[in-house]
């Protein structure tokens, strides 16, 4: 959730997703103004063309399968949007 208020010091207005409802309510805590919601990477309950930009921090691993999420994420950017995935090593 740390892109998320890094989005909000760019102007920008993100949405959080995660699957795990903890996660939610600990980040819906840490951060009142930003929009969270729990979903899975997998079926992102977005629209197509939905975002400018898609994140992800440390979560492409997380699921079980990755290229269904690399097809989802790249189903709710609008064209000329931006991804950003990151992974440990």
């Amino acid at each position: 959730m740390t892109v998320a208020a890094a989005a909000v010091g760019r102007r920008a207005l993100p949405v959080g997703l995660d699957f795990s409802s903890a996660m939610i309510a600990l980040a819906r805590a840490d951060h009142p103004g930003i929009r969270f919601e729990e979903g899975d990477a997998e079926v992102l309950p977005f629209a197509d063309e939905a975002f400018d930009a898609v994140v992800a921090n440390f979560g492409i691993h997380h699921v079980a399968e990755p290229n269904r999420a690399l097809t989802e994420a790249r189903r709710v950017l609008r064209p000329g949007g931006r991804v950003g995935f990151t992974s440990p090593a």
